[in-house]
């Protein structure tokens, strides 16, 4: 489960809201999430097109600019690049508790 940035956002206050599993949508929006995720230094879900092909990553954001993404990536163990466009889908990783 994910949290994702609601559309609704007032006077710099960000609402969140529970939504399915994941967001698919445009650029802005995966830009808004990664921004969010950079401030509150949170993990993130995405789904990557690259001209290998379409993956699923769980990554840290590092910074963002030029339309490039820094994060650390958990499935390759290191830092990575991430061009703004591939990215095809972000959501924020959601901690269950056990119990």
């Amino acid at each position: 489960m994910y949290l994702l940035i609601d559309a609704n956002v007032r006077s710099g206050y960000n609402i969140f809201k529970v939504i399915k599993n994941e967001f698919i949508g445009s650029v802005f929006m995966v830009e808004l999430i990664i921004n969010q995720a950079l401030k509150m230094h949170r993990k993130i879900e995405i789904i990557y097109m690259c001209d290998k092909g379409i993956t699923k990553r769980i990554i840290k954001p590092i910074k963002l600019e030029n339309n490039t993404l820094e994060a650390y990536c958990f499935a390759k163990n290191s830092i990575r690049k991430f061009k703004l466009e591939g990215i095809l889908s972000a959501g924020y990783v959601i901690n269950k508790k056990a119990g």
